[in-house]
């Protein structure tokens, strides 16, 4: 079942050359694809190595498959927040 849904390779290379047309184009933001950038970036991107989610409904995440977020940014701003604080000081 799980490799139906798997893209297919002219697919999967046609939108990697569109996120890298994207980012080129915008520098000042980071543009990550899940799945697929774990292999370039050593592992899982999830918390704790400077990367969080933000669903659609605004819930911050540590990993866009994790159900847990105690934060909306709806409600709150992510500056100076207890809860990102490692994040917001890494990211200078």
């Amino acid at each position: 079942m799980a490799k139906q849904l798997e893209l297919q390779k002219h697919i999967k290379s046609g939108v990697e050359k569109a996120v890298d047309n994207y980012q080129s184009e915008n520098e000042d933001i980071v543009l990550l694809c899940f799945p697929g950038d774990e292999l370039s970036m050593g592992g899982c991107m999830a918390a704790g190595r400077e990367f969080f989610h933000i669903n659609s409904h605004g819930d911050a995440k540590p990993c866009p498959f994790s159900p847990y977020s105690d934060i909306n940014v709806k409600d709150t701003s992510l500056k100076g927040s207890d809860t990102f604080l490692p994040v917001s000081e890494t990211a200078g």
